[in-house]
């Protein structure tokens, strides 16, 4: 058994263009926030507790633009990962302060949000163990998402997640998605496989397992997945909240096996986002333009991957 963990240390930015896991960097301090944010590469890297991240600082999803601004490593060595409301009329650039009231026009309303990659962190046909250690945002808003979680696609272009009109060996473990209009509950969930629509857009073939539990947001709570074989244990500070097996009720595509899927090389990823609008049951509702969205503060205090021989025993089974 492998643990691929290093000596926590203080963010150090550089310009890169690949990841790796690295040696020990250590810093006096975190970068600071100049005048010239918005001249900060669109993507950086982020040398946090033990690891190289990706730092995004261009795309997104739904409402939200990534910015390496909303990922900052605090003085105690926690991470921080924000999503922000701005009012501009322009494009969202790393110099717009926070607003969380509703903007004027509210046609100028932007989101800004945070992520981090760590690709291939896990390799091919190996099982593992990855554990959070996380403090939700505290300001409660519709339309905010913060999730801890890992996939194995591809990073490189060409492959895409559950691209339109295109089938991937897709596999998904949500270790916590934390949806802020749903403040004391958690949902972990598994994917695996992806198949598409008569309109194009793509949809999970497999998403099962849902478990929710009570929680205090405002607690430091440790999140874990255990991944051996083709199953998958969730658990909530050491307490089973469920488990998954791939292949059973309902079964992926059959363009992949369940084998093929799992055992792929996995990423890891932590990240806040803000949704679009309604999707029907409330928890992807959009936030309102009309009422206060607070900063979200998505505080990570520490990530472990433990990995391990495939079949190898595990306390966490």
């Amino acid at each position: 058994m492998t643990v691929r963990k290093l000596t926590r240390m203080l963010a150090t930015t550089v310009t890169a263009t690949a990841m790796a896991v690295v040696g020990v960097v250590t810093a006096t301090s975190a970068p600071a926030v100049t005048a010239a944010a918005a001249a900060v590469p669109p993507n950086d890297t982020l040398a946090w507790d033990g690891y190289e991240w990706e730092r995004l600082g261009s795309g997104g999803g739904h409402q939200g633009v990534y910015r390496t601004e909303n990922v900052r490593v605090k003085d105690n060595g926690d991470l921080v990962i924000t999503a922000m409301r701005h009012c501009t009329s322009g494009s969202l650039t790393g110099s717009d302060e926070p607003h969380p009231e509703p903007c004027a026009n509210p046609s100028n309303t932007k989101y800004s949000i945070g992520r981090l990659n760590l690709f291939g962190v896990v390799p091919s046909g190996q099982d593992f163990t990855l554990k959070f250690v996380a403090t939700m945002p505290q300001r409660h808003s519709a339309g905010a998402r913060s999730a801890l979680w890992a996939n194995n696609v591809d990073r490189f272009p060409g492959v895409g997640y559950c691209g339109a009109e295109s089938t991937s060996p897709l596999g998904e473990i949500d270790v916590i998605e934390w949806y802020s209009a749903k403040p004391h509950q958690t949902t972990q969930s598994t994917h695996a496989g992806c198949i598409t629509t008569g309109d194009g857009q793509h949809e999970l073939s497999t998403t099962t397992d849902k478990g929710t539990q009570a929680f205090d947001p405002a607690e430091r709570t440790t999140f874990t997945a255990t991944k051996r074989g083709s199953t998958v244990t969730y658990r909530v500070n050491g307490v089973r909240v469920a488990r998954h097996v791939c292949g059973t009720d309902p079964e992926p595509n059959n363009d992949f096996t369940c084998a093929e899927i799992m055992s792929r090389p996995w990423n890891v990823i932590m990240q806040t986002e803000v949704f679009e609008g309604p999707a029907g049951d409330g928890k992807f509702d959009g936030p309102s333009r009309r009422e206060r969205f607070p900063t979200q503060r998505l505080v990570v205090h520490d990530v472990s991957i433990t990995t391990m021989a495939a079949g190898a025993a595990s306390v966490d089974d």
